[in-house]
Order: structure tokens, then sequence, then C-alpha cells
């Protein structure tokens, strides 16, 4: 969009204002006046041309750029007056528009630099933890919360060759107040004797600092209300949305891919393995199925499942009647995506807009959430706590079910009870006689609420009971006509509300939803669970729903699946200049965009009733929630003395073993095949995690081991070399059974993503990549480790090639690793004779 025609826009706005200030000077500086600007003029988006920008005579200069930035036009609540927004990669910049005594006046704010090489608040930390670390082992005597200035400087330097200079310098000019604040937050997970001289038992009757210690405040964004959007911006941002549904959807029918290159792995009778070079952007995701056709026929020539899609490469399987003839066919055969709800949904957000363009009034809290009217929140915390609750979900459950609270945010990280809360909350609603819709973005998280919320009236909503966990479709079905009386009894003997449950396209797609709406209004309220792998298409559909919406998830966690880059590019391009709040609007899942893009105050749960063991969630909680959350105090760590601790939880429970000093031919990972299908595992790798294994037999029950890879054949491997019989000559408590190894393997070793929400005593994480072309997968992908190193409650073990880890990956995440575990825990080199002598199953 043209700058010059977008600056004339707002000459217009000035113009005008100047014509009736004598006559109605609070009308022309009211957010009002502004708004029927915006309604008139349309402004978009604009890029600057030059490295100046004019505005009303003035010329002012920008800031240097490595690439063209961006402006806007937006309505600053905080100043009560227009502003032009100038941004780009590396900064973003604010001019105020306003009226002095009728006559325009622009004012200048101050640059916020956002560049790449920005020192965050968790980096910082990581610092601090390592300066603390040196103090405990050169100076002992050391009173660390009373250290002065001077001395921390000295420290500082003498740990400052690990860490980049900049950060170093950035630590030398803390203040000292601020100083003394990042030393308590890292110093909150220690016990009491760990940092003084004091060796017996507090009064509180554990080692635990958390008496010490203020409740900290749990709520980021705090704020009592979110103003609403401008009209034009709601607009803007709904086609915005609009827009990417339909590129989705056209983009899902356009994509075509053919065989005439594909590498035939290996064949079998009714199934050929096959790996093809796609395009990385290609809208596929692992299970995929696609329909297999030739050129000028209509018959179908079979099906092709993904996977594996790594990058740029597809592995999977041609299932089809005749696979002789596939070689002879292969330039003639192309596979297209079957149906997928893309096209409904899309279908549903543009009935949406045009609902709000009519002017509809019954769209409940949705309203508030797209900024059709301003967000109000009560965020105060009773005193009196609800029984088996900490403060941080006792005040999550207290802002939730406070009726006046239309929208609430509850982050709940690995192990702090964001289940336990849900469950409360939703049981609450129903006590009160509340119609209650409660959604997730997978039907396995659905089923495990519906498990949690027995004796109260509830359906299981869904067309396909195949997807619904059996013992759950039998209870709770609504396609169960015992499933149905259960329901309408329970709420007859009890006066009880109502919960309806489902996936959020099944929750849109069910006709008795609509037709309870019909007949009694909106629901009282949609809980969301898992809302930070929610995209945002879909929550806004389901948020019209209901009259409250409460939230709970963690977007530090699996996020949702990504729109294609290729719908990215083209939505971009064909949007013109787009603002950073646009593409958050296709990038973030519904939780996040509601934090980050609204500015939502989001609660968060703070204390991990997981893990008891101190140092295995440091390195999380500081990467991922900077360091706000730590262990219960009635962790297990600080009910132990200081000896018993030094044995039980050393610094050989979080161990990396490294295979970087292998020869390639043994630390490399390998195509491997089970039948016809292919995927990618480590044999080397596999071998030590067996090691590994019995040696916690020694230590831990069968069932509180659990072994985690990214990769399905890496998790099949795995299986296939663990020894039932070896198990049972070192396992601490009797012999295992064949029923209860099976289980084992069935449940206790297996993939990251099917083991969100699991834990287990410990953990050994295999991560599997290791190859001379330097490719990584999606192992470097933050919030999967952050899954991944957050399951243990007392041991954490890790294999992999470090040094390749470090080298490949595209974030600075496996060098932050490897300082923590130098740091809190040890690195191990493997060495070659260990795998010779892996029948003993010793390390």
């Amino acid at each position: 969009m043209k700058i010059e025609c977008q600056l004339q826009k707002i000459d217009f706005y000035f113009q005008e204002g100047q014509r009736i200030w004598n006559t109605a000077p609070e009308q022309v500086v009211s957010r009002q006046f502004y708004e029927l600007w915006e309604n008139i003029q349309h402004p978009l988006p604009f890029t600057t041309e030059n490295a100046e920008i004019e505005l009303l005579g003035f010329k002012f200069e920008l800031p240097d750029s490595s690439d063209q930035p961006w402006a806007y036009f937006c309505w600053d609540d905080q100043n009560g007056c227009a502003a032009l927004q100038v941004e780009c990669a590396e900064w973003k910049k604010k001019y105020l528009l306003c009226f002095s005594d009728g006559l325009p006046l622009v004012s200048e704010e101050e640059t916020i630099f956002s560049g790449l090489d920005e020192i965050n608040h968790g980096e910082k930390l990581e610092v601090i933890y390592d300066l603390i670390a040196h103090i405990r082992k050169t100076s002992p005597n050391t009173d660390i919360i009373e250290i002065k200035k001077k001395d921390f400087i000295v420290f500082l330097d003498q740990i400052g060759e690990i860490y980049d200079r900049k950060i170093v310098n950035s630590m030398r000019q803390m203040t000292l107040p601020f100083m003394k604040n990042m030393l308590k937050q890292a110093l909150a997970d220690f016990a009491v004797d760990e940092i003084g001289a004091q060796l017996s038992l507090p009064i509180g009757g554990d080692y635990s600092r958390e008496q010490d210690l203020s409740p900290a405040c749990s709520i980021r964004n705090l704020c009592n209300q979110v103003p609403a959007e401008t009209g034009w911006t709601i607009k803007q941002n709904l086609n915005f949305l609009l827009k990417a549904c339909r590129l989705k959807v056209q983009n899902e029918s356009e994509f075509v891919f053919t065989f005439e290159h594909a590498e035939v792995l290996q064949t079998g009778q009714s199934e050929i393995a096959i790996k093809l070079r796609i395009a990385g952007d290609a809208p596929l995701r692992h299970g995929d199925i696609l329909n297999i056709a030739i050129r000028g026929e209509k018959l179908l020539f079979g099906t092709f499942r993904v996977d594996i899609f790594d990058g740029d490469a597809v592995l999977g399987r041609l299932r089809c009647d005749d696979t002789g003839s596939f070689i002879e066919l292969k330039k003639r055969l192309y596979g297209v995506q079957q149906k997928s709800p893309s096209a409904f949904i899309a279908s549903m957000v543009e009935e949406l807009i045009s609902e709000i363009e009519k002017g509809a009034d019954n769209i409940g809290v949705l309203a508030e959430i797209i900024g059709l009217c301003p967000i109000v929140f009560d965020l105060s915390n009773p005193s009196e706590l609800h029984h088996e609750m900490d403060h941080s979900q006792h005040h999550a459950w207290s802002v939730a079910t406070n009726p006046e609270n239309h929208l609430t945010l509850i982050q709940g990280p690995p192990g702090t009870g964001k289940t336990y809360v849900l469950e409360q909350t939703i049981k609450e609603f129903c006590r009160r006689g509340m119609r209650v819709l409660v959604a997730a973005p997978s039907n396995a998280a659905v089923d495990n609420i519906c498990r949690r919320l027995e004796g109260f009236p509830l359906l299981r909503l869904g067309k396909n009971v195949n997807s619904i966990a059996p013992d759950v479709a039998t209870q709770n079905w609504i396609g169960e006509q015992t499933a149905i009386m259960r329901f309408v009894e329970m709420r007859r003997r009890n006066m009880s509300g109502s919960i309806y449950a489902g996936t959020h396209v099944g929750l849109l797609r069910e006709d008795i939803i609509a037709d309870d709406i019909m007949k009694n209004g909106l629901f009282d309220v949609i809980v969301f669970d898992e809302a930070g792998m929610a995209g945002l298409d879909e929550f806004l559909l389901c948020a019209k729903l209901a009259k409250r919406a409460v939230l709970f998830g963690d977007h530090q966690q699996l996020p949702p699946f990504p729109l294609p880059q290729e719908v990215l590019d083209r939505l971009y391009k064909e949007s013109g200049p787009v603002t950073d709040e646009q593409r958050a609007l296709v990038s973030r899942s519904a939780l996040e965009w509601l934090i980050e893009s609204r500015g939502c105050p989001v609660i968060m749960l703070q204390r991990s009733y997981r893990c008891q063991n101190p140092r295995l969630l440091r390195f999380s909680s500081t990467l991922f929630y900077d360091a706000a959350i730590r262990p219960s105090r009635q962790a297990e760590y600080y009910q132990l003395s200081y000896q018993e601790r030094q044995l039980k939880f050393s610094a050989g429970t979080l161990r990396f073993y490294s295979t970087s000093a292998l020869p390639p031919e043994l630390r490399h990972e390998q195509l491997f095949f089970e039948g016809q299908k292919p995927g990618i595992a480590n044999r080397s790798e596999a071998i030590i995690c067996t090691m590994v294994f019995y040696e916690a037999l020694k230590r831990y029950q069968l069932e509180e081991v659990t072994m985690i890879a990214p990769y399905r054949k890496q998790v099949m491997l795995i299986r296939s070399l663990l020894s039932r019989e070896r198990a049972s000559e070192v396992a601490m408590d009797s012999e295992i059974s064949a029923d209860r190894w099976d289980n084992f393997l069935n449940t206790r070793v297996a993939t990251v993503d099917s083991f969100q929400g699991g834990e287990s005593d410990m953990v050994i994480i295999c991560y599997v990549r290791s190859n001379d072309n330097g490719s990584i997968g999606f192992i470097d992908n933050p919030n999967r480790i952050n899954v991944a190193h957050t399951r243990c409650r007392r041991e954490l073990g890790i294999v992999g090639d470090l040094v390749f880890l470090k080298k490949n990956s595209k974030n600075k995440i496996f060098e932050r690793m490897a300082r923590a575990f130098r740091r809190d825990g040890e690195i191990v080199e493997v060495r070659p004779e260990w795998l010779a002598s892996s029948s003993t199953g010793k390390i």
C-alpha cells in the first residue's frame, strides 16, 4: 500500500478535527471520533520507502533496519490518542497523533529495540545459577544472599569465559537491588542448608525455603480491564483470519505430489515402502492418509500413509492391490489429501463475520474476546483456601468460578495440578446448576476429562464412536441410549447442571448444541483444555457458544499444527504489508494470542507436585517460565537431611550420555523397516538406553521408569532390545510377569507426543538424530523438549550426540542444556567398549 495514500488519510483526520474544534473539542480528542475516521477512510498498513517519514510537514528519521519497515494507524488507549506505529524485525517506534488547543501535534516516543541478540531474563538467570554453583564450590562459607556488588562482579568474572562477553557485561551493569532479586529468585528452590550454615530442621519441619519467601505473584499482564478494539481493527483481523482459512482449504485441494522420482525402499505383497523428496512446507503431518490416483483414470490406485515427514523428505507406505505395477505406472501416479474439516471451519468463520457485520448480539463471550467491548477482570483472591489447593491453584479456581469474570486464562506448566484445578472448576459449575461445554483439541484429551467427571451428568459428543475410548463411550457417548438415560436421571436426581464434552470441531458440528442454544439460550460457560494447542479459528467459533469462557493450557508445551509455509507466504503476499498483530492471528495458539496480543491477564500455577528433585526442574523452569516454577515444599528433596539428600539426589540423577566420541558408524542414525513401514532409528543409542534402564531397575519399580524417543521406529527398536529375563534379574521388587512386562512396553516406552501428561520416577530420553548432513528434524523444537524434560519425578537420563545437537540446532537450546547438565548434573562420554559389552547390561 503506497505511503502517500495512507498519510493523506491522516491529514483528513486532522483537518476534520480542526474544523469542529471550536464547537466540539471533547469529541475531537475522543476515541469515537477516531473510530468514525477509521470507518470512513479505511486505513491499511503500508511500507515506508525511505529512511524517514513525514507527518504534518515534519520529517522524522527512522532507525536503521535490515528490512523495509511497515506502519499502520491505531488508537493508543494508554495515551488516549491516535498513533502511527512503525515496526520491523529489529525495532518498534510509535508517533502519538494529538491535538493541542485545536492544532495537530506529533509526539515521537522512544524506539523499542527487539533484536535477536537481546538477552532475556532466563539467560541472565542461567548465569546466576552458574555463579551460585561456583561460589558454593570455591567459597562455601560465603553468604550468597548477602553478597556485595563488588564480590558479585569478582565471581562473575571468574565464570565469564563460558559466556558471551555481551551477557557478562550486561550482568555487571545490574543495580544492586536487581542483582539481589535475581539471586533470591535463583535460590528459591535450594534447601535452607545449601545456602547457609544452618544444618538443623527449620520450624516448618522441612528444608524448603517456602516459609522464607513471600507468595509470588501468579498473574502475568496484571490488569483489571483489557480495552475494546476499534470496529475497523476487528473487521480487518477477522477478514485476515478468514483469508488464511480459505487459503488453507485451497492449498489442501491443490496439493498434489507425484511418484515419478519416488525411491522404492522395500516391497511387500500389498504395501510398498517409499521415500519421496518433497517441499518442507507441504501440508502433511504424521499419520496422514492420501488417496493415490492414476492420471486419466477415475478409479483409485491405492492409498499412501505418511509415516515420517522429516523436512524435505516423506517416508511412508503405498497400499494397493497390485504392487507389481507400481514401477510401470509411477510416472502417472499422484496423491491428493482426503477430506479435512478445513472447509467447514472456513465456512463457519465466514458466517461469523456476516453475523457480526449485521450487528448480531448473541455471540456470547466472543464479543469480549475479539474486542467488541472491554474485558473486565476481578482477580481478587479470597483468603480462605479451597481444600487441597495451594496458593496459585486456589487463586486460579477462585477467579475462574467468579461470575464477574467472563474470561479466565490459567497456565498450567507440567506437574502443577492443572487438570485437578480444571476438574474442580467444572464440578463447581455443575453444582451451581450451570450448563457447561468442555472442549479440547483431541479426542484423547476430551476422554481424559470425561473420566475425571464420573458421577456428574455428562454426555460425550462425537459422530464416530471409534474415535472415543471404549470406557468413555460405554458410560457417556451420546450415541448410547443408556448413557443418555443416565445423563437425564443424574440431572433430575441431583438438580444439577449439565456437561457436554467434545473436540472443537465436534462441538461445532453437533446438532444437539445448536438445538440446546435455540431452546435455552447460550451455554453458561465453555471450558477449554489444552488451549495452548488450540488454533484461533476453532477457538473463536466455539467461544461463540457460551456466555463465559475458561481456558486451561500451557503455550510453552506442544503448539497447534502450524499453517504450511506456502499458505503463509501467499497470505502475506496477497494481504500487502502485514503487521505483527496480524501474523499472531495465524501463528499463535488461542491461549498465546489472548496473552501476548490481547494482553489478557493469565494466572500461572507455580508449584510442581510431580518433581521431587529440584535439579531436574531447574532447566525447563528457567528456559520457559523465568524460574517461576519450583517443586512444592512437600517434595522428598526437602524432607531429607543434607547427607541423605546428597546420596539420593546426587548430580548423577541428572545425566547426559553423549555419543559424540563414538565413530560415525556407531553414533549415526539408520533407516529401519517394520514390514514395509520405514522409520528413523539409532541402534547405538537404543542399546545405551537399555543399559541405563537395567541400572534404573535396581532403584525403581518397573512401572516407574519411562523411555521416550521422538520417532516411533526408535521406540519399536528399544522395545525389541529389552529383555524381560534380564529385567527380572536386576529388578528391585520381584520377578516380572509376562503381562506386567507387556503393559510396560506398551505404556512406558513411548514417543514424546503420546506421553504428554504422563510421569514416572525416572525418565530416559533418546534424541536419535546424528548424521553427516546436519539434518536434525523436529527434535530441537523447544516446546517438545519442555514436554519431554518435565515427565520425571526423581531422575533424568538423556542419550544423544551432544556435539551434533548443539551444532545443528536452529536455536541455542542444546547449548543451554549442556551448561545446565554440567552445572546441576553430569555429562558422560559414551565409549565404544560400552556397546561391545552391552550384553552385561552395565555402564
